[in-house]
């Protein structure tokens, strides 16, 4: 059954207590819940919604959700729920999800909420692509790309798996599994029972922006 309008809400999904405005859901009540700190609201957007009335599952095309700095997008998504409660999201086309300084887009990916808040993510694509934007790297930006990604969004962590590559400025690192800290910005290994060595490349400096060498002072 096509959802048209606020009727149809209220008639099916009254356990959301929230409104709706031009398929537009902005639920106060759904807090970023972590301890000391201020909730924030969750905002669902999206251009149309249907819900399977033998599975209680929504449909959603052009979805959009955004909680802080957190952002997931795709061009159809389906629930479990719309609580976020305790709900499970399957995203499909141009799924991406923008946390902070980060960037991830995949083909498509399985998010899981808890207690109001976006547990962990797991992408796939060919490949999916994931990029810090944080332009003040003093090593230059992060690149990457696996054939599937895990993010950790409780230890914020993103891991790469699956002919991984990891770009870190000129360098490049290469396994089948790799794991990024965003906070601590750290690169380590995973599993290595893979047969795919972990390698690094290192690439030296451009002469121009080589460092000088240490010169005797004169006598």
């Amino acid at each position: 059954m096509s959802c048209r309008g606020p009727g149809f809400w209220r008639g099916w999904c009254g356990e959301l207590r929230c409104g709706l405005a031009a398929l537009a859901i902005v639920c106060p009540s759904l807090a970023f819940a972590q301890a000391d700190e201020t909730p924030q609201t969750i905002s669902l957007e999206a251009t149309t919604t249907s819900i399977d009335r033998a599975s209680n599952t929504f449909s959603i095309e052009g979805v959009r959700i955004t909680q802080g700095d957190l952002r997931l997008e795709a061009d159809v998504a389906t629930a479990s729920g719309l609580d976020f409660a305790a709900s499970e999201w399957r995203f499909s086309g141009n799924v991406s999800i923008a946390i902070e300084s980060a960037l991830i887009t995949a083909e498509s990916a399985v998010f899981s909420f808890d207690s109001h808040q976006l547990v962990m993510g797991e992408l796939l694509g060919n490949p999916v692509s994931f990029e810090e934007t944080e332009p003040q790297r003093d090593d230059g930006p992060v690149r990457g790309t696996s054939n599937r990604v895990y993010y950790d969004n409780v230890e914020a962590t993103v891991r790469m798996e699956g002919d991984a590559a990891l770009v870190v400025g000129p360098n490049e690192i290469r396994g089948c599994d790799l794991i990024y800290d965003l906070n601590q910005e750290q690169v380590a290994s995973g599993t290595s029972d893979c047969g795919e060595p972990f390698s690094i490349r290192i690439e030296p400096p451009a002469e121009d922006d080589a460092p000088e060498p240490d010169r005797a002072p004169p006598q």
